[in-house]
């Protein structure tokens, strides 16, 4: 079940869905995916590329510490640039968060994460506008593990707990899709499938496609991966 902050919908949000759909020329409109994934599809387009260039370029930049220097990066900066002077905001920059905002972090802040969907691309410029501190979610994190094998979970204790109520009391609105969303520490979305949930199977797949991403033993296996619903 997708997190739903209390601006989204709003004024703010729609105008920002509209500058973030133009901005990408229509991309929005013709395939699911995330902001990292429009920025590299329009720089794909309006390079004229083929499947196998768009490929060849992302097999490159493909790991982590790469991808500042990947073929779609600058597009990103740029949506970033735009949607700062469009609203009149700022976005948090690598080591502008500290452990006053977040305290007793094992990670080190990296940005905004540009895997998010734009949906929820626009609900931090209308956060933003209001001057309210950004969910964690939204931010990009590094260095994830801790020196206790992951036995301290960087997620809140209610969250932990209602994923634990949503995967083994599996209410409909949570599977209203015929899935539950979970989210992870190290920035992934996943699904579980109701007939996986009901069979005790922990297998997290692909949200477009199926494919599996990882599976887990059990709900404690899974949380301690750092999953939980979204």
């Amino acid at each position: 079940m997708n997190t739903i902050y209390k601006h989204n919908h709003s004024s703010e949000w729609k105008e920002a869905m509209d500058f973030i759909s133009q901005f990408f020329k229509g991309l929005t409109d013709m395939l699911p995916s995330n902001v990292a994934g429009y920025c590299k599809l329009k720089c794909a387009y309006f390079n004229s590329w083929t499947i196998e260039q768009m490929l060849d370029e992302y097999s490159k930049t493909e790991e982590m510490d790469k991808v500042k220097e990947s073929f779609w990066w600058d597009e990103w900066i740029l949506l970033l640039d735009s949607l700062e002077d469009q609203f009149d905001i700022h976005f948090p920059r690598e080591g502008e968060i500290d452990d006053i905002y977040y305290p007793n972090n094992i990670e080190s802040f990296m940005g905004i994460n540009y895997e998010l969907p734009i949906e929820k691309l626009a609900e931090i410029v209308s956060l933003l506008l209001s001057e309210e501190e950004l969910p964690r979610e939204f931010l990009l994190w590094e260095n994830i593990s801790n020196d206790k094998g992951g036995s301290d979970l960087p997620w809140s204790d209610s969250l932990i707990q209602f994923t634990k109520d949503v995967l083994n009391e599996l209410p409909i609105p949570a599977f209203m899709k015929g899935y539950c969303i979970l989210k992870s520490i190290d920035r992934k979305y996943g699904k579980i499938t109701l007939e996986d949930a009901i069979g005790y199977r922990y297998n997290i797949k692909n949200i477009d496609n199926d494919e599996l991403i990882v599976k887990y033993d059990s709900l404690d296996d899974l949380l301690k991966a750092g999953w939980v619903a979204d």
